[in-house]
């Protein structure tokens, strides 16, 4: 008898390859995903933190932060080019954007909020900086709107895991 010589591959052969290469693309999938959902949230705090020392100058330059109340991101220190970069750059790292509930701003004269909404996968829906320095995560239920919940103030921060 003579022995039979293979000259490629066996058809199941390949389709263990493929079966290996698909699980190795679904992992990688995965981890890219959490990585850039990491970075976009970086980006939020980085932005709103400069946000911040926008602010407090804003406030030395025109003794206040608004002439008067607005919710809009439109008025007072929001009107200031170099803020509205700051909402801008945290507005693309969320998933969400102003006027659609990603980025929520309160204003009066004396105090300021902004909040902003994480990527998935954190363990709070926004982050949260104000005239109070404070710089924080806060949850806001699914059916709240931070609206309602904040005035002109970050509210109950909530621990990082």
């Amino acid at each position: 008898m003579t022995g039979r010589t293979s000259r490629g591959f066996t058809f199941v052969e390949m389709i263990m390859a493929l079966a290996i290469f698909g699980i190795i693309t679904a992992l990688a999938t995965v981890t890219i995903t959490v990585v850039r959902n990491k970075a976009n949230d970086g980006a939020i705090r980085t932005n709103l933190s400069a946000l911040q020392l926008r602010a407090e100058l804003y406030y030395r330059e025109h003794r206040n932060y608004a002439d008067d109340t607005d919710d809009s991101c439109t008025q007072g220190m929001f009107s200031d080019p170099s803020i509205v970069q700051s909402l801008a750059s945290a507005d693309a790292g969320s998933p969400r954007t102003i006027g659609d509930g990603g980025i929520h701003c309160r204003l009066t004269p004396g105090k300021y909020a902004v909040w902003v909404q994480r990527p998935s996968g954190q363990s709070s829906s926004y982050w949260c900086v104000d005239s109070k320095q404070t710089s924080c995560a806060v949850d806001v239920g699914e059916d709240e709107n931070p609206d309602e919940s904040f005035y002109a103030q970050c509210g109950t921060c909530v621990a990082e895991e």
